[in-house]
């Protein structure tokens, strides 16, 4: 309760933050995503479904590595939001294409493309991820043994092994496992996208928290992921409220050893308000009829809409 009253109290300072995160993130998308999209993709209703989906996460997202940028009194430029824009749409098309019902082996043609291997895309969708990641690549020119690379590895990994949570066997040290190293990873990767030669101190201070954003997360969505049969370490009643604010704490008292108490109290306050907002968005999408499959032309509404699913099931419905 005391976090959420603290992020209230800073929303009207974070959104005017990401007011201008959410302008330049979706011009970024715009001049570099979408001709992607379009040069891998057919036109027609899915592609802008896809687009709006991206786009959607690309403003979320690139609110995040902003975020990051002020917490280590960096400028948030329009070279960082272009490289935050073809990472997140990168990670929301790959996270949907490895959850997809009836896509095999794609665990492995990622690994392949990480690894920086040759692979076969095996459809259009496949082929938009390679030319996301490629294009990401070059725009960023890091060696292959900068942090980035290894957190993203750590994610793919973490992001396979996440399927036992489905298991009725799972383990508690397994849950401890995979929500801790998937979502530490997670904000490595965000992080490191403004920050070459991230230091391996910063880096763990930044995977704690995004360890506990990632228990925050699914604290909130307790209830979808019981309907759905995914365990977690909220939901099963290992990780409670007081664990939360526990967490949280030594995630804010880390990041002030790097970057001085008052940037990581805001950084803290940000990713908060962002999870809320995602929370609303999450609910609200629930009372509202379905928004058009088009890319929604306000930034902010990118930024605080939950967005389409970037894939659509054979079925013709959404993950």
């Amino acid at each position: 309760m005391r976090t959420t009253v603290r992020a209230l109290s800073a929303a009207p300072t974070v959104l005017r933050a990401a007011w201008h995160d959410a302008q330049l993130c979706c011009a970024a998308f715009d001049e570099v995503v979408l001709p992607l999209v379009a040069a891998e993709t057919p036109k027609g209703p899915e592609r802008d479904r896809l687009g709006a989906a991206l786009r959607a996460w690309s403003a979320k997202g690139g609110h995040m590595v902003a975020a990051c940028c002020r917490a280590a009194g960096r400028r948030f430029t329009g070279e960082h939001a272009a490289v935050s824009a073809l990472g997140c749409a990168f990670a929301r098309l790959y996270d949907d294409l490895l959850d997809e019902p009836g896509r095999t082996g794609f665990a492995e043609r990622a690994g392949r493309l990480f690894a920086g291997r040759p692979w076969t895309p095996r459809d259009p969708l496949e082929a938009l991820a390679g030319a996301l990641f490629s294009t990401l690549e070059q725009r960023l020119g890091r060696p292959p043994g900068d942090v980035l690379y290894t957190a993203l590895a750590t994610v793919h990994r973490y992001q396979c092994r996440s399927a036992r949570q489905a298991a009725p066997d799972v383990t508690l040290a397994e849950l401890e496992e995979i929500t801790y190293g998937k979502g530490g990873a997670t904000m490595v990767v965000l992080f490191a996208l403004a920050r070459p030669g991230m230091t391996a101190a910063e880096a763990a201070a930044v995977a704690e928290l995004g360890a506990a954003l990632q228990l925050c997360d699914d604290h909130h969505d307790r209830a979808r992921d019981a309907m759905l049969g995914i365990a977690t370490l909220p939901g099963t009643g290992a990780c409670g409220r007081a664990e939360l604010r526990a967490r949280l704490a030594a995630a804010e008292a880390g990041l002030a050893n790097l970057y001085g108490s008052r940037p990581a109290r805001r950084l803290l306050d940000e990713a908060h308000v962002f999870l809320l907002l995602s929370e609303i968005g999450r609910a609200a999408s629930g009372l509202r009829r379905p928004a058009p499959a088009t890319a929604p032309t306000r930034p902010l509404v990118a930024l605080l809409r939950r967005g389409p699913a970037a894939v659509v099931t054979a079925s013709g419905g959404s993950r």
